[in-house]
């Protein structure tokens, strides 16, 4: 039987342990970055052994654990605290007592994606040194497929690798056949994380109804971060109101500059995982990673006021609420820091809920307030936003005498429930459709309609005495209001006594006319009053308009003197609304029963019904455009 046998010649190589070659190749990449971030001189004192604490942040949390090997292997002597979650690692829940012998006698390197959060706060006290790695970039990547393949990987691009996370990037460098393939599997993951980060569908910038300051940021915005000129933008916090559009701003930024949109709610955040501490800072890092990986890139952080203002707190959990805040402030810092064109947005309702050092200068710097849409025709052109692009603005003008009062999310909650209405006939939507969600079929009894339509006659014609141009006035019920009448703001940039009480007697004609030509006193003005009460208040002991009154403003005053004086004062003006509209009955009264007939009056018709009277009441000194809406709730 022949024998089978081998010659030293044909001997074939073991195979190589795979688990070692992604350790040669992982360890390749440590080296390198560690090279590229450490100042000169560090790496000689960490080889030396020298006692000095060095603090390690690494470009995610899956290279943690790579570093950690790699550390203990470069420098042995060195004593390496390393950390990718809460759970205690090594000497990463040691205490202080016990880390105290190692910071006197040898190097220390603390390693983490989120030091601030993970690390023990001895070693953050304490670091000599506090280095950001970044990830492996072009030369590197392309040095390790030369190594590995004696190629040059001509299809490398430096695009494809931002946004790859270390088992990615080791994943596609595992054996091929040519540097061709490994740059084609690299090429492959960029294109699939890119189809992640669609563009936004949203409206472009130009269709909104932006202030000036909003409108011009937007447009510096559109033109420069695409380009990665970030030189001139800051980053930014929307405020305002709820339902303006704030985040169908960010939308359409996003969309307008070609850019993808990385948006966060920081209420979520502390719904992560089981709500510890841990959950919800990887969930808060997670997001600041995805924009960096996205870059150039807009980012926004819904709710923002869910981050406590630190100078509030005053409970337990105080530690609790501290690390999120502190860890989002760390969070902006480096995204500064880094320098990558992106552009962080915070939205909110609640500015004044916020920790002054997250809007400071540097962090969200730049303060923008989005009010709701100022006139009929800014509202008409944010409800076009909404529709089909069939129909145009000739054929919606006939819903101007409807749109009084809506925001943003309102006009779109208009929109979808009269694509339903069509929907539910089979037809194309039009404006009849529109019409019925605007101005539904009058169900409320008469009686109710009559009082609804005084009283808003009392705001209409208070308003046009005291010079305050009449936009709308409007019997038609909506959300949270039986009738509404829109006016233009005072003229002037200072708000003063007297034209407060304007204001104050504005909200108090409705009362008036209910008194007057009505039913009497009713709880129809419960809004009106309360809104009259907080502006009296907010000039007596804010703005002090009348006076630095020590009695009633001393940090001392009781509550029921304050509230004695805003009493008075109110019942005063109250006095003085109802002799102003005593002998403007008949104008009350016209007003009323054309608003009965026709349920929306706009200033035209309020023009020719005010005309026909003799005499026409004093219309008053004209104020400059710059709207108010007067909305009455239920008439009970």
């Amino acid at each position: 039987m022949p024998h089978s046998h081998q010659t030293p010649d044909h001997q074939v190589n073991p195979p190589v342990d795979p688990d070692v070659l992604v350790r040669q190749i992982a360890d390749h990449f440590c080296a390198a970055m560690l090279e590229a971030a450490l100042p000169n001189g560090l790496g000689t004192g960490l080889a030396g052994n020298r006692p000095i604490v060095v603090i390690l942040q690494v470009p995610g949390a899956d290279w943690v654990d790579y570093f950690e090997e790699y550390l203990r292997k470069a420098y042995p002597g060195a004593l390496v605290v390393a950390r990718h979650d809460d759970s205690s690692r090594g000497l990463a829940g040691w205490n202080s007592q016990t880390l105290m012998p190692f910071l006197h006698s040898r190097a220390v390197v603390g390693v983490s994606h989120n030091p601030e959060s993970l690390l023990p706060g001895l070693l953050l006290e304490t670091a000599d040194h506090f280095v950001v790695l970044e990830k492996p970039d072009y030369p590197m990547v392309r040095d390790s497929i030369i190594d590995l393949t004696a190629a040059m990987p001509r299809r490398l691009k430096a695009n494809d690798l931002a946004g790859l996370d270390a088992g990615q990037l080791l994943a596609a460098l595992r054996p091929a056949t040519s540097a061709g393939t490994m740059a084609k599997r690299i090429s492959a993951i960029a294109a699939r994380q890119q189809a992640a980060l669609q563009i936004p569908d949203a409206p472009p910038i130009d269709a909104l109804c932006l202030p000036p300051a909003v409108a011009d940021w937007a447009q510096r915005v559109v033109v420069n971060l695409p380009k990665g000129d970030i030189a001139g933008l800051e980053h930014t916090l929307i405020s305002g109101p709820p339902g303006t559009g704030k985040t169908l701003l960010a939308r359409s930024l996003a969309a307008s500059a070609h850019l993808p949109l990385v948006t966060t709610n920081a209420a979520n955040w502390l719904q992560s995982g089981k709500g510890h501490l841990s959950d919800v800072l990887s969930a808060q890092a997670d997001f600041f990673s995805e924009l960096g990986r996205a870059a150039p890139a807009i980012g926004v952080i819904d709710e923002l006021d869910s981050v406590p203002n630190r100078r509030d707190l005053r409970g337990d959990y105080d530690p609790w609420w501290i690390s999120l805040t502190n860890a989002l402030l760390t969070a902006i810092d480096q995204l500064v820091a880094s320098g990558k064109p992106v552009l962080l947005i915070g939205i909110t309702n609640h500015c004044e809920r916020l920790d002054p050092a997250l809007v400071r200068a540097g962090r969200l710097g730049l303060h923008l307030t989005l009010p709701p849409p100022q006139s009929a025709g800014q509202r008409l052109k944010m409800l076009q936003l909404h529709l089909p692009d069939p129909l145009n603005a000739d054929e919606l003008s006939v819903l101007l005498p409807y749109l009084g009062h809506q925001t943003q999310a309102e006009l779109g909650q208009i929109a979808v429930r009269a694509k339903a209405r069509a929907a539910e006939e089979g037809a194309s939507l039009n404006t009849d459709h529109l019409r019925s969600v605007l101005a539904p079929p009058e169900t409320r009894p008469e009686d109710l309609r009559r009082a609804v339509a005084l009283h808003e006659a009392g705001h209409a014609v208070m308003a046009i005495h005291l010079g305050r141009p009449v936009h709308m006035v409007s019997i038609v019920p909506g959300e949270g209001h039986e009738g509404a009448t829109d006016f233009d703001e005072a003229p002037g940039g200072f708000v003063t006594a007297n034209v407060i009480e304007d204001n104050i007697r504005i909200l108090l004609g409705g009362r008036a006319a209910d008194m007057l030509a009505g039913c009497g006193a009713n709880s129809g003005a419960r809004a009106d009053i309360s809104r009259a009460a907080e502006l009296i208040h907010d000039a007596c002991f804010e703005l002090f308009l009348y006076g630095p009154t020590r009695q009633w403003a001393g940090p001392g005053a009781e509550f029921k003197d304050r509230r004695r004086l805003v009493e008075e004062r109110l019942g005063r003006l109250l006095d003085e609304t109802l002799s102003i509209l005593t002998p403007l009955r008949p104008a009350l009264e016209a007003v009323a029963e054309a608003l009965l007939a026709r349920s929306v009056l706009t200033a035209s018709d309020l023009e020719a019904v005010l005309g026909a009277l003799h005499p026409a009441p004093d219309p008053g000194p004209k104020a400059p455009k710059g709207h108010q809406t007067a909305q009455d709730p239920s008439h009970s």
